[in-house]
């Protein structure tokens, strides 16, 4: 019973996957080429401005563009995760009405395209950053597939509580905005958490994707390690999240169907 009922639920997961990325990205290839191109762009834009500015590396002996990536790869993967996750009930509303599909269903398979994508993005951007002399290797690269697995599970869980948050808040739309632009400048795209103030640092010590930022960067690059970062406050977080969002979806699940 239980096998037949995974099976059931891993046909809708990849249907929706199929579905998404048909929507997303229509049938032709330049579709494709631009889901990768995207942020790809992103992250070379970042690199240029900084490079425009002479702004050094603050990590010694650490090329700019890596310095990037161990930031942006995960901000990439929770902000564009949690977006896509909160706005699945709006997005695929038609296919709430048949009673196979559930909620979560269709937002896990937003979560496995978006980490895909993400991850063949980041594939592509090393590939480049090793043809040119950027980039030479991984210090610990299980620890690093780690920590993108928990930016993953951060912007997952918060893209559950914010899928329920938009049903009850008419305002939610403007606290996200704004919530998410503080993360932006806080997650250590531009820093690293030890060169920063002390009384900066209390405050940022709550944002859990600082502390997976500085992970990364510890697991990726020899000549770095930070004693910022306690791995427990982003799992417990993440786990925190995943759990109301889950409960919260489940008591709403009437509610959702006729957002």
């Amino acid at each position: 019973m239980l096998w037949q009922a995974l099976k059931v639920q891993g046909r809708v997961i990849h249907a929706s996957i199929l579905r998404e990325t048909r929507t997303r990205f229509g049938r032709s290839k330049l579709g494709y080429f631009w889901a990768l191109f995207e942020p790809m762009a992103y992250m070379l834009t970042l690199l240029a401005i900084f490079s425009a500015m002479e702004r050094g590396t603050p990590i010694a002996g650490v090329e700019l563009s890596m310095f990037f990536f161990t930031a942006i790869i995960p901000w990439l993967l929770f902000s564009r995760i949690s977006g896509a996750v909160s706005k699945a009930i709006k997005s695929n509303k038609p296919l709430l009405t048949y009673p196979q599909v559930k909620a979560t269903d269709i937002m896990v398979a937003l979560v496995l395209l978006e980490f895909s994508t993400l991850f063949l993005v980041a594939i592509i951007y090393l590939g480049g950053s090793f043809y040119i002399g950027d980039f030479t290797g991984i210090e610990k690269l299980l620890e690093v597939l780690l920590a993108l697995f928990l930016a993953t599970l951060l912007g997952f869980g918060f893209g559950l509580l914010s899928s329920t948050a938009r049903l009850y808040w008419s305002a939610y739309n403007n606290f996200q905005s704004v919530f998410m632009r503080i993360m932006f400048f806080t997650s250590g795209k531009f820093f690293v958490a030890e060169s920063l103030p002390g009384t900066l640092q209390e405050w940022l010590w709550y944002n859990p994707l600082l502390h997976v930022v500085e992970w990364m960067r510890s697991a990726f690059f020899n000549s770095f390690e930070s004693g910022f970062y306690d791995l427990r406050y982003p799992v417990v977080v993440a786990l925190l999240m995943l759990f109301l969002g889950l409960a919260s979806e489940r008591l709403s699940r009437h509610h959702l169907s006729q957002a």
